[in-house]
């Protein structure tokens, strides 16, 4: 009994130990996600919406109550190139600091149903440094299929290999 109790708080100190401390917490959480096999995408993810940038659309979402996390795809390769996506889930208004693997590399994004997300061409989320609305690019589901096409450029520019963080809302 004894020895039950010794290793349970062996265990538990070794935890402890390997939290980050203070100094190494960031502004923006910082995911890895996994990879889907091409059958765990939808088809609907396969086309491009219409760009959706309306402010006050854009602030109504914000106030909303938080409630369940929200799923984005989000792929190297275009069109949802199943063995470059990630699909990773955040709470509602949580910024997401992409992680080295998809950094300015991302080619499609797809956020789930019920999920409005603005996709920073800058990291951590900015809020203060948007240029008119030309560092973001915004979408819902079912997503934007391919980054690198005229009908995504934002502010005349192309949108593909851009994004670094991102932003949802519940819809």
């Amino acid at each position: 009994m004894q020895l039950a109790s010794v290793l349970a708080t062996l265990a538990a100190l070794k935890a402890v130990t390997a939290l980050p401390s203070a100094s190494t917490v960031e502004v923006a959480k910082v995911v890895t996600g996994a990879s889907v096999s091409a059958d765990e995408i939808p088809d609907a993810m396969k086309f491009n919406p219409p760009n959706a940038t309306d402010a006050t659309a854009l602030a109504s979402r914000a106030s909303l109550d938080k409630r369940a996390s929200l799923g984005v795809y989000i792929c190297k390769d275009a069109p949802f190139v199943a063995s470059t996506c990630q699909h990773i889930f955040s709470n509602p208004n949580e910024c997401i600091a992409l992680d080295s693997y998809l950094a300015g590399q991302v080619s499609s994004v797809g956020p789930d149903q019920g999920a409005y997300c603005r996709f920073f061409f800058d990291s951590n989320c900015p809020s203060n440094n948007d240029e008119n609305g030309c560092r973001h690019l915004d979408a819902e589901s079912p997503g934007r299929s391919n980054l690198n096409t005229a009908s995504n450029d934002v502010c005349g520019v192309n949108s593909n290999d851009k994004i670094r963080s991102y932003r949802c809302w519940n819809s």
